[in-house]
């Protein structure tokens, strides 16, 4: 008869470590920590805004193009930054958190929208969301013909004015015929932006110039600039 002490004592003990409830606790302890991580460094939107900005302006619908609207923020905190990297390999800073919401345009009849957002869309939270550009889109059929950053939104401008033209310009590095026609639109004409306190909104317009610059190489192999009338 087999002595019931003795047999007990010869049974294989096998370290905590090795055993599968081990192994499953800690990857689910690792699971949950990660999950909060990501939580805590993902926007959540503010239930509650109170920074609310409107802005209203005129742009060329008749042409058939479309204006799109979108915010860009990003973290402040140091905490939350991430590492960029050249070829997804090798590090080479660490850069701030960013995202962006898209914006809906309202257009108001003939050729006057508006469109609202909210400086503080996100809340703050560990990794300090907030606001850095409004940027702007001219689209036809699709097809993205000029963008860019709004400058003067942040300030109470009463109006900001870009003029947009064709560019007729060269394609570098291809042949001196190879040619490309860009929209292009610049608020850096000399035009001073004026300032209004008592306005709550701020008007963004966008006027078209029937012009085409067109870029050509002078004798000298230099690129040079000039104007002609016409749009198209």
């Amino acid at each position: 008869m087999t002595d019931p002490i003795q047999a007990h004592s010869s049974k294989r003990i096998v370290p905590f470590y090795r055993r599968w409830y081990f192994w499953l606790t800690a990857l689910a302890t690792l699971a949950t920590l990660y999950g909060g991580w990501r939580w805590m460094v993902t926007p959540h939107v503010n239930p509650h805004p109170q920074k609310k900005v409107v802005v209203r302006g005129v742009f060329p619908y008749e042409r058939g193009w479309e204006l799109r609207i979108r915010r860009d923020f990003s973290t402040r905190n140091s905490l939350c930054d991430v590492t960029a990297r050249v070829f997804l390999i090798f590090p080479m800073a660490d850069v701030a958190r960013e995202t962006w919401i898209e914006i809906p345009v309202i257009r108001e009849g003939d050729n006057r929208y508006t469109f609202t957002y909210y400086e503080d869309h996100f809340v703050p939270g560990l990794c300090e969301w907030a606001g850095r550009f409004t940027s702007f889109g001219i689209f036809q059929n699709g097809k993205n013909l000029q963008g860019g950053a709004i400058l003067g939104l942040n300030r109470q401008y009463n109006q900001i004015t870009y003029e947009c033209h064709w560019s007729d310009r060269l394609v570098p590095g291809v042949s001196k015929s190879a040619r490309e026609r860009r929209l292009a639109c610049s608020n850096e004409l000399g035009r001073t932006n004026r300032f209004d306190p008592e306005l709550a909104h701020n008007d963004v317009n966008f006027i078209f110039i029937p012009k085409v610059r067109y870029d050509y190489y002078d004798t000298n192999g230099r690129i040079q600039s000039t104007w002609k009338e016409g749009d198209e």
